[in-house]
């Protein structure tokens, strides 16, 4: 970075979800020989909550069609706007602003109130919101909806949190600035350190799914066995539809949770982040051909590139 010092934040995601829907658009042409293609671009879209929480957005639809040896182009803005279904507590919505604060929102009154102030990486069970207090240094907390407790559960930076059954996993990083992965148990709030090195880690199942750079590891997540699947040099790593998505050299590797039929998606692109949207990954990089690229892809390799007014409203919907 040739001497510069960059400050990078980012914002967890209190749940992620995934609806597909199909709408039927009708239009009027009086002479067409065939359809020569069609696309749509400028999709735009915001999270807004009404009676419930719903997508509303629009999309300019081109459709390229040929009569009488000739070419034409037809060009309509459609717009639309998709019920959510989410998970909520006794009609109350909870989420993060972006100013880091923890927010309910009443659906029926339709009156926000702020819970907690300035967290980071906040995930909920039962009843209970799991999170990283900055002001505390990094420190895990619990704070509980019904009986307003707030509790602290240990004295470790925290980051990456993750709940899976009786277990909140997350990364440490002691006063040297070793990062180990670890795990508390939420019966009796004991702790224990199941990796030793700085990495990304994601669970499915009964696995453990970690990365550190250099190595692709599987752990069994009851007797923590590790074992490696793949030695590869990766920047970055994320699990969708049962498969491993990692970025390397120049290239965005596929393959299944054994290491196996591994593919090449894309090549002459440096990935610097990939990020799970549902069954898709939201890719920034560099690429050989477009610059800098962000895009969202499947585990299949269809793309779609995103400009930037696209990319400020997708980090939007996001923070939601």
């Amino acid at each position: 970075m040739s001497g510069k010092v960059y400050e990078i934040m980012t914002k967890a995601t209190l749940a992620k979800g995934t609806k597909k829907t199909i709408s039927k658009h009708d239009y009027l042409v009086n002479d067409i020989d065939k359809i020569l293609g069609c696309w749509i671009c400028n999709h735009q879209y915001r999270g807004v909550i009404k009676q419930q929480p719903v997508i509303e957005g629009s999309f300019d639809l081109h459709i390229w069609y040929s009569h009488l040896n000739d070419s034409f182009l037809l060009k309509q803005k459609v717009t639309y706007c998709d019920e959510i279904d989410l998970s909520i507590k006794n009609h109350v919505l909870y989420y993060c602003d972006s100013n880091y604060n923890y927010q309910a929102y009443d659906l029926n009154k339709k009156t926000t109130t702020q819970i907690l102030e300035n967290i980071y990486y906040p995930v909920i069970k039962g009843n209970e919101v799991y999170y990283q207090l900055d002001q505390d240094d990094e420190s895990l907390y619990c704070y509980d909806l019904t009986t307003k407790e707030n509790k602290k559960l240990n004295d470790e930076t925290t980051y990456d949190i993750t709940i899976d059954g009786k277990y909140v996993y997350y990364l440490s990083k002691d006063d040297q600035e070793k990062y180990s992965l670890k795990r508390m148990n939420l019966e009796d709030e004991k702790v224990e350190t199941i990796y030793n090195e700085q990495c990304e880690f994601f669970i499915n199942n009964q696995f453990i799914y970690l990365s550190n750079g250099s190595q692709i590891l599987q752990m069994n997540k009851e007797k923590l066995e590790t074992k490696t699947i793949k030695e590869v040099e990766n920047r970055t790593m994320v699990l969708v539809e049962n498969k491993i998505i990692y970025a390397s050299s120049t290239k965005v590797n596929c393959m299944n949770l054994n290491g196996k039929d591994e593919h090449v998606l894309f090549k002459n692109v440096v990935a610097r982040n990939l990020q799970v949207l549902g069954n898709d990954i939201f890719m920034e990089g560099y690429e050989q051909r477009n610059g800098e690229t962000f895009c969202v892809f499947n585990s299949e390799g269809q793309r779609y590139y995103l400009g930037e007014n696209q990319t400020e409203t997708f980090e939007n919907v996001q923070d939601a």
